[in-house]
C-alpha cells in the first residue's frame, strides 16, 4: 500500500475524533505537525485506531474555553487484516476556540 494512504489513513482519524469530540461551532482543530514511522509494508486493507482520554478532552475544552488554544498529541496505530502493525503516527493538535 502507498505510504502516503497510510499517513492519509491516520491524519483523517485524527480529524474525525476530534470532531466527535469537540463541538465544532465552538472549536476549530488545527493539525500542527504529523509524524509517521512506517513498520511493515501494508499488503491487505487497513484498519487505524486511536483514543482521547475523556479527563483529557474536558482539560482541553476548558483551556479553550479560557481563550487559549489547547495543544496535544494523538497517537494513531494502523493495522493490517492479520492484526500486524504496520504504521503508527503522533500527530500535534491544537484546539482553537472559535470565538
Amino acid at each position: 500500500m502507498y505510504a502516503g494512504v497510510l499517513f492519509t489513513v491516520a491524519e483523517v482519524l485524527g480529524g474525525a475524533i476530534i470532531l466527535a469530540t469537540f463541538d465544532a461551532t465552538k472549536y476549530a482543530p488545527i493539525l500542527k505537525d504529523m509524524r509517521i514511522d512506517y513498520r511493515r509494508p501494508a499488503t491487505t486493507d487497513v484498519v487505524a485506531s486511536a483514543g482521547l482520554d475523556l479527563e483529557l478532552s474536558k482539560d482541553l475544552a476548558r483551556t479553550a474555553d479560557l481563550g487559549e488554544r489547547a495543544r496535544f498529541e494523538l497517537v494513531a496505530q494502523i493495522h493490517d487484516t492479520e492484526g500486524t502493525l504496520v504504521a503508527e503516527t503522533v500527530g500535534t493538535y491544537q484546539l482553537h476556540p472559535l470565538s
